[in-house]
């Protein structure tokens, strides 16, 4: 018997863990930005082109499933969408892996290294950048900061639904699909 949603979610389980993969491999580059600065615009490259990854790993997938027939936006949005979960799973548990068993101190260590360098504190002992850093967190109360922080965090989620919906778009539409 054909099953679409189980093979839907197959197909997304294997490739949530390519871009799991990839974005624990930019969560990588990250951190040893912190030794070689270099591999900052290695993981900024990466985290920025996960979206790409996400559209080509549809883009297979369409051609996989249905090379000539029929592919629906259902079809599309489900696959990106649990490909989405699965990767953030496998992000997750690395993140708690890390962090639980590896780290150790590492990255808040780094990051102190990271300001205490001449040139870091250079830039920040300008009055500039002293004024923007008072004026933005000027009478916030911890309460105020938690809130901006949960707003910025639904933003990030909310990119993440957009990130969805974009590629089910492009592979439906671009790729010659059908609609439900």
């Amino acid at each position: 018997t054909h099953r679409p949603f189980a093979q839907i979610n197959a197909f997304s389980m294997q490739n949530g863990f390519i871009l799991g993969l990839w974005v624990i491999f930019a969560h990588c580059a990250m951190l040893a930005s912190f030794e070689y600065e270099i591999l900052s615009l290695v993981s900024v490259f990466m985290f920025l082109s996960a979206p790409i990854v996400l559209f080509l790993l549809t883009k297979q997938f369409r051609k996989t499933v249905a090379p000539e027939g029929m592919f629906t936006i259902t079809q599309g949005f489900l696959h990106t969408f649990l490909n989405m979960v699965y990767a953030s799973t496998w992000v997750a548990l690395a993140i708690f892996v890390y962090f639980t068993y590896l780290d150790k101190g590492y990255v808040f260590d780094a990051y102190e290294a990271y300001l205490q360098r001449p040139e870091v504190i250079e830039l920040l002992s300008q009055k500039e950048i002293q004024q923007q850093m008072a004026v933005s967190l000027q009478g916030m109360t911890i309460e105020e900061t938690l809130n901006l922080t949960y707003q910025m965090n639904s933003e990030i989620r909310m990119d993440g639904r957009l990130d969805e919906i974009m590629t089910t778009l492009y592979a439906v539409f671009l790729l010659g699909a059908h609609t439900d």
